[in-house]
C-alpha cells in the first residue's frame, strides 16, 4: 500500500476507534467513562509513534470533533485531553526521546489537564467548586472541634490544599498509567519504545535538591505558624508537601543505590529499612534524598554499582 494512503488509513482507523468509544459511552449513559479514561490515549499514541506530530495534528483536531458529534459532553472532554496527551506522548516516542522526558511532560501535561477538568469545565457544568469547598471546610471545623488534635489539624491542612494535592497528585497518576498502557501496546504492536533509563540514571539538577529543601522547611514553618493570606496559605502547604515528597522519593532510590553499592550484605535488610524510614522518621529519609540530590552520593553510588563494588 502506498505510504499517504496508509497514512490516511491509518488516520481514518483511529477516528473510528475513538468515535465509536464516545458512542458506546454515550448509549450506556457515561457507565464506561472512567474505564474508557485510560483507552482513549492510545490510537493517538499509536498514529503519532508512527507518523510523527506534524502528521497527527490534522488528526487530533479531526478526533476533538468526532468526540463533541457523537459523545456526551464530560466524556468528549476527557476524550480530547486523553488525545492530546496520547498525541504528546506520541510525538515524544517519534523523537526518540528518553523515557524520563516522555513520562515527566505526560505528567503535567495529565496535572495541567486535571486542573481545567475542574474549574473550566466545572464552570460550563454549573458546579461550584468554591461553594462546595466552604461546605466541606465548615464539615471539617465541625469534626475537628470534637478534639485538640483535631483543631491543630484542620488550622494546618485546609480544604483548598488536600484539593490542590489530590489534583495534583490524580495527574501524576494518570500520567504515569498512560505511560504504561502506552509501553504495553507498543510493545505488543513491534513498534519502536521510548528509550529505557536505568533507576540508577535518574538523576535530577542539584538545584532541585535545594528548592526541595526549601519546600520542606516552609512545610514544618507552616505546621506552626499561619498566614494572613489564605491562599498564600495553601499554596505554601502544597508546595511544601510536594517538595517533602519529593524530597523523600529521591531518599529511597538513593538509599536502594547506595546500600547496596558501599553495604552489600545489607541488600536483605533495605525493605524492612525503608518501611522503618518512611513510616517512622521520614524528615530523616528526606535529608537523605536532600544529600542524595545536592551532593556527590549519586556519583559515587553509580560508580560503584558499575565497578561491581
Amino acid at each position: 500500500m502506498n505510504k499517504e494512503v496508509r497514512k490516511i488509513t491509518d488516520g481514518a482507523m483511529m477516528l473510528a476507534i475513538i468515535g465509536a468509544a464516545v458512542l458506546l459511552d454515550r448509549q450506556f449513559a457515561g457507565l464506561f467513562s472512567g474505564y474508557l479514561l485510560w483507552f482513549f490515549p492510545l490510537p493517538m499514541v499509536f498514529y503519532t509513534s508512527k507518523y510523527g506530530l506534524k502528521n497527527a495534528l490534522p488528526v487530533l483536531a479531526a478526533s476533538a470533533l468526532v468526540s463533541l458529534m457523537l459523545g456526551l459532553a464530560f466524556s468528549s472532554f476527557y476524550a480530547i485531553c486523553a488525545s492530546v496527551c496520547g498525541t504528546v506522548y506520541g510525538a515524544g516516542v517519534h523523537a526518540k526521546k528518553d523515557s524520563r522526558y516522555i513520562v515527566v511532560i505526560t505528567m503535567l501535561l495529565w496535572v495541567i489537564l486535571e486542573f481545567l477538568a475542574a474549574f473550566v469545565f466545572a464552570g460550563v457544568i454549573g458546579y461550584d467548586i468554591t461553594a462546595e469547598l466552604q461546605d466541606y471546610e465548615k464539615l471539617l471545623e465541625m469534626f475537628s472541634s470534637a478534639s485538640p488534635q483535631g483543631e491543630m489539624l484542620a488550622s494546618v491542612i485546609s480544604v483548598k490544599t488536600l484539593f490542590v494535592m489530590s489534583i495534583v497528585t490524580l495527574g501524576i497518576m494518570e500520567g504515569y498509567i498512560t505511560h504504561v498502557i502506552a509501553k504495553v501496546m507498543l510493545k505488543r504492536l513491534r513498534m519502536p519504545l521510548p528509550q529505557a533509563v536505568p533507576v540508577r540514571d535518574w538523576y535530577p539538577p542539584k538545584w532541585t535538591g535545594y528548592l526541595g529543601l526549601a519546600c520542606m522547611v516552609m512545610y514544618f514553618y507552616l505546621f506552626t505558624h499561619t498566614l494572613p493570606n489564605e491562599i498564600l496559605q495553601s499554596a505554601g502547604q502544597t508546595a511544601g508537601l510536594f517538595g517533602t515528597l519529593y524530597l523523600v522519593m529521591f531518599g529511597v532510590i538513593g538509599l536502594w543505590i547506595v546500600i547496596p553499592a558501599k553495604y552489600p550484605f545489607m541488600r536483605g535488610w533495605l525493605l524492612p529499612l525503608t518501611v522503618f524510614l518512611l513510616f517512622g522518621m521520614m524528615p530523616a529519609l528526606a535529608a537523605f534524598g536532600f544529600l542524595y540530590i545536592a551532593a556527590d552520593l549519586h556519583e559515587r553510588a553509580v560508580k560503584g554499582v558499575n565497578s561491581g563494588i
